[in-house]
């Protein structure tokens, strides 16, 4: 974050990736300091597909998690139906 203050000087001469930085950073801090990890907000500055307009989007490190884990319980499911049969070790 300092970095970013001493590159810049304030939040208004900052471009919007950088904003996204300094937000996410700050949103480090305070999930730390508060002990609230999962409700810590992560945001992202992507262009989406068939658009050449970046647009932010946020969600919470709980919803990642909870994601992240969602895939891995579909993936185990989608391995275990793949060996259904004589064939299977």
């Amino acid at each position: 974050m300092t970095a970013l203050f001493q590159n810049r000087g304030s939040v208004d001469k900052m471009s919007e990736p950088q904003k996204v930085e300094l937000f996410n950073s700050q949103e480090v801090v305070n999930s730390i300091l508060t002990k609230r990890d999962s409700d810590r907000v992560i945001c992202e500055n992507r262009i989406p597909v068939g658009s050449h307009i970046p647009k932010t989007s946020c969600h919470t490190y709980g919803q990642e998690q909870e994601t992240r884990l969602g895939t891995d319980r579909e993936m185990v499911k989608f391995q275990m139906m793949q060996c259904i049969g004589p064939h299977c070790k």
